[in-house]
C-alpha cells in the first residue's frame, strides 16, 4: 500500500501543512494546519482524502490556527501531547494575540502512541525542547519524519519561549542522532525537507 504526503508553506510565517494519506483508502491525518484553511479544504476534496484526524507537532498559533476550523469541518479529533494543554488554551504563551486562539486536544499524545491511516501509521515521539510537549511524527514502515520546530534542514528550533528548554533540546537532538537513519526525509515546520544525512553535522554542533 502506498501513501502520499502534500505539503504547503501557509500563512505570514509560511508554515508547512501536511496532509499524508493512503493512496487506496484515501484516509488521511492532517499535520500542523496553521492558517488558510480553505486552501487545505481544496485540496482534501480535489483529492478525495477523508480526515482522520489532526495532529499538532506543538502549540505555537503559527501551526494551529486553522485546526479549530478543520475540526468542525472534517468531525475528526485534534491531537496534541499531554504536556501542550496550557500552551494550546492561553493565547499569551502559543502567542496569537489578536487571534486569541483558545483550544483543547481531544486526544492526548505520548511518546510510542500509534495513529492509523488506512493501511498505516504515524507514530509519535516526543521530542521536548523548542516547547514541553513537541513531538516529531514518524511514517511506520517508511523513511518519513516530521519534525515540527524540533529539527529544520539546517538549524533547530528556538528554547527561549514557554516552557522551552535548551537541556531536552540536547537530549532530544542527542536521540534523533542515535536512531534516525540517514536515509530519512525529514519534513519540518518551515522551510524545505532534507536528509538525515544532510543535517546530522549541523545538528552536533548544538550539542
Amino acid at each position: 500500500m502506498t501513501y502520499g504526503i502534500w505539503q504547503r508553506a501557509l500563512g505570514s510565517h509560511q508554515t508547512n501543512a501536511y496532509l499524508v494519506y493512503d493512496e487506496e483508502t484515501r484516509e488521511a491525518l492532517i499535520v500542523d494546519p496553521g492558517d488558510e484553511k480553505k486552501k487545505i479544504m481544496k485540496v482534501v476534496h480535489e483529492k478525495g482524502l477523508k480526515p482522520m484526524g489532526i495532529i499538532l507537532t506543538h502549540g505555537h498559533w503559527d501551526h494551529i490556527g486553522a485546526a479549530a476550523a478543520l475540526r468542525k469541518q472534517y468531525d475528526c479529533p485534534l491531537m496534541a501531547h499531554k504536556a501542550e494543554a496550557k500552551l494550546l488554551a492561553t493565547p499569551y504563551y502559543n502567542h496569537s494575540n489578536e487571534r486569541d486562539l483558545r483550544l483543547a486536544a481531544d486526544v492526548g499524545l505520548e511518546d510510542g502512541l500509534r495513529i492509523p491511516f488506512g493501511s498505516h501509521a504515524l507514530v509519535v515521539l516526543h521530542t521536548p525542547g523548542h516547547t514541553a510537549g513537541s513531538v516529531c511524527l514518524r511514517l511506520e514502515n517508511a523513511p518519513v519524519m516530521f519534525t515540527g520546530d524540533t529539527i529544520f534542514s539546517d538549524d533547530v528550533g528556538r528554547t527561549d519561549l514557554y516552557s522551552g528548554s535548551d537541556a531536552q533540546m540536547k537530549n532530544s537532538i542527542r536521540k534523533a542522532l542515535r536512531d534516525w537513519g540517514d536515509d530519512w526525509m525529514l519534513y519540518p515546520g518551515h522551510d524545505a525537507p532534507a536528509m538525515m544525512a544532510d543535517v546530522r553535522a549541523g545538528l552536533e554542533r548544538h550539542l
